[in-house]
């Protein structure tokens, strides 16, 4: 909503005489100043006959209807790119929405690839009584490490993963934040490079144990 303001005050116009008294008439003829314009009762006694005159009250009236007019055609301008701007505005809102939909989407996908990979350590980690008491009888050496093949398991489940987050993950391509998003998604894709360390490991881990069975040889 905007409002028609007048600059001046009403009771701050005066005659160009500043004579302090209310203000009867207005004098219409081009060729004066517009300070020279309004007339009070002391201005009406000394003015010339031949004046073009017309009545204060009458003048503000008819600028009032004037600015009455224009203000209702520019507030229908306004008003129309006001509403443009507030459609904008209400698209942006159910955007983010979106947006914030998506990325909890995206959060809830996490959390279940976190179980997958922990249902496997489990399963992992389960083990029957009987079994193991078969194993000692028997002698069976228990399966110390098969880290191997749980990184192939955890491998097969990052890589399912992968192909279904990273297409979702390039909707916000255009954030910094996105771009360090892809590079951890595409370093857990590389999980497997885990086994060459371990059989580097247990390289190592044979090596010494031959070294010091030499060594206690030789002693």
């Amino acid at each position: 909503m905007i409002y028609s303001k007048m600059i001046e005050k009403e009771e701050d116009l005066h005659c160009s005489l500043k004579h302090q008294l209310p203000i009867l008439m207005v004098n219409v003829d081009a060729k004066l100043k517009k300070n020279e314009r309004l007339l009070c009762t002391e201005c009406m006694e000394n003015l010339e006959s031949t004046a073009q005159l017309m009545s204060f009250k009458k003048i503000s009236q008819n600028i009032r209807e004037i600015q009455k007019q224009k203000k209702e055609c520019i507030e229908d301008v306004i008003n129309t790119s006001i509403k443009q701007i507030e459609q904008f505005q209400k698209e942006l809102q159910i955007l983010k929405s979106n947006v914030i939909q998506q990325l909890d989407i995206l959060i809830g996908n996490i959390d279940e690839w976190i179980k997958n990979v922990q249902i496997i350590g489990q399963e992992n980690v389960t083990y029957s009584f009987y079994d193991e008491l078969e194993n000692i009888i028997n002698k069976t050496k228990p399966n110390q490490s098969n880290q191997e093949f749980i990184i192939d398991q955890i491998n097969q489940i990052n890589q399912t993963w992968y192909h279904k987050l990273f297409i979702k993950l390039s909707l916000f391509k255009q954030f910094e934040e996105s771009e360090l998003c892809e590079d951890i998604l595409k370093k857990i894709t590389k999980f497997d490079q885990l086994k060459e360390n371990i059989k580097v490991s247990e390289k190592q881990e044979i090596l010494q144990k031959n070294q010091q069975w030499r060594i206690n040889k030789l002693n």
